[in-house]
């Protein structure tokens, strides 16, 4: 499980966090990433990467890591997956939350890694982002 942040830390992570430890007895590993370095490298080096965080889900599908989307509370992640073509986020409420997690684990790990294609369209959405600064565009590179 992944979590961090410098000063406020996301109250549902620390509530899911908690609820995980006690449910798995102690077993499960928590990355509390101290760093920009160390959030990077835990989501590159996954296998699959299980998130409702709508920046942790774009650093996955620009370090080409597999991930499934989770329920969050912001429509951004809704709108990030229609963008990319893919199933709407899962949610937590689904009565067969568990066969349907494993089917995407199953169907992701199968398709493989966003293409190039669309990773070339975000990063220009995201160079957009800066239009309106005055000279930001012409430092993003």
């Amino acid at each position: 499980v992944l979590t961090g942040a410098r000063a406020y830390p996301a109250p549902d992570d620390m509530a899911f966090v908690s609820l995980l430890h006690n449910e798995m007895e102690g077993q499960v590993d928590i990355v509390n990433a101290t760093s920009l370095t160390e959030w990077l490298d835990c989501i590159a080096s996954a296998t699959l990467f299980a998130s409702g965080r709508f920046h942790h889900t774009i650093a996955a599908i620009m370090l080409q890591t597999p991930f499934i989307f989770m329920e969050s509370n912001t429509p951004k992640n809704q709108a990030l997956m229609e963008t990319l073509g893919m199933a709407q986020p899962l949610q937590y409420a689904n009565g067969d939350f568990g066969r349907e997690l494993l089917r995407r684990t199953d169907q992701v790990l199968t398709a493989g890694a966003v293409s190039k294609p669309v990773l070339d369209s975000l990063c220009e959405r995201a160079r957009r982002n800066f239009n309106g600064l005055a000279g930001g565009a012409a430092r993003i590179s």
